[in-house]
């Protein structure tokens, strides 16, 4: 899931789509649960590293803040810079939506979870999805 977390970083569609269905063809019936819960960890981890660039926090508090250390902050950080804070709340209400869907029998999970991840790497201003 770390690599589906960076295709997702760096929104990268193709990687990224290659990612989940390797990851749900693994057979594994309780993979999806799994999976949004590691997206449901990501993107939360992208709200906490949102508010503290927006707090102006130093880069060492923001890599801390965020779990990631050189390299792998800079690339979270400039993304973020970037990304409007509510794409990451759309994100995590997406995220919610497809668990509770999953969980509830009411959608095919690898659907759910693909339309989900292709969504997660669009931008605000191109996604289809309906605003909460």
């Amino acid at each position: 899931s770390w690599e589906l977390w960076d295709a997702i970083i760096r929104r990268d569609n193709k990687r990224a789509m290659r990612l989940i269905k390797h990851l749900l063809d693994d057979g594994d019936t309780g993979a999806p649960v799994m999976i949004v819960g590691s997206l449901a960890s990501l993107f939360r981890r992208m709200l906490a590293g949102k508010e503290l660039l927006d707090r102006g926090a130093s880069f060492d508090d923001f890599a801390r803040g965020i779990g990631q250390w050189q390299e792998g902050a800079r690339k979270w950080k400039s993304r973020l810079s970037v990304t409007p804070r509510s794409e990451i709340v759309r994100g995590l209400h997406r995220i919610a939506q497809v668990d509770n869907s999953i969980k509830n029998g009411e959608a095919t999970p690898r659907l759910q979870m693909e339309y989900l991840v292709a969504e997660l790497i669009l931008p605000s201003s191109s996604s289809a999805a309906p605003r909460l």
